[in-house]
């Protein structure tokens, strides 16, 4: 399965392949999703690799990729 070039999924994968962490409150403001959960769930379904990590004093969840470890993935799904 490709991805559309400008779903927020892809635009949401796109910034984390950028180096960019994200949380529900960055997904909202830059993307306007409130289901941030979701789309991150769908993405590691597709095979990437997301970590999730937790910022000193926060509940909020932080989400993370490497470029490195997805490139090829991301590559192929979106025919580059």
């Amino acid at each position: 399965m490709n991805h559309r070039k400008d779903s927020k999924t892809t635009r949401i994968l796109k910034y984390l392949m950028n180096g960019h962490t994200i949380n529900s409150i960055k997904a909202f403001n830059h993307f306007e999703t409130t289901r941030l959960s979701a789309v991150i769930k769908s993405l590691r379904n597709m095979g990437y690799n997301i970590e999730t990590f937790y910022k000193p004093n926060s509940i909020l969840g932080n989400y993370r990729m490497s470029y490195k470890d997805n490139k090829d993935l991301f590559n192929k799904r979106m025919n580059y």
